[in-house]
């Protein structure tokens, strides 16, 4: 998983974080049990999100295998695992929302995205985080 945000931006500009789940074709195998938890920054608070979740990826997929709860966590559906992702298949998933007046100048807004799967199906699940910084 790749989670991207950076820039500058102020009260009233849209902010857009681009959260990435892929599964490299050299060397890879199936990535079972895939799961994303995002808890989206300043939910409620700096950001008010769209509630929309855009979505690019395999045809097995689709943005409605995705959710943002009512706390302001981007997530596989329900919490629910993807069944698996192929080597070379990339989901690509748009959060988009409008920066509120409360921000401060120069305030960082982070974004932090965690992924988990199995390289065997039942199996043992390996997770990884990652966090990016945005003023």
């Amino acid at each position: 998983g790749d989670g991207t945000s950076t820039g500058v931006g102020q009260a009233g500009n849209t902010v857009t974080y681009t959260i990435t789940l892929s599964n490299p074709s050299s060397g890879s195998t199936t990535a079972y049990n895939v799961t994303l938890n995002d808890p989206l920054p300043g939910f409620g608070t700096d950001v008010t999100y769209s509630g929309t979740v855009g979505y690019t990826g395999p045809g097995t997929y689709s943005a409605a295998n995705f959710e943002i709860t009512a706390g302001g966590v981007l997530r596989t559906l329900n919490g629910t695992p993807l069944p698996s992702l192929l080597p070379g298949q990339t989901i690509t998933l748009t959060v988009s929302g409008t920066i509120n007046g409360s921000v401060t100048p120069n305030q960082s807004i982070s974004n932090t995205a965690t992924d988990t799967w199995t390289s065997l199906p039942g199996g043992t699940t390996v997770g990884t985080t990652y966090t990016n910084n945005g003023q």
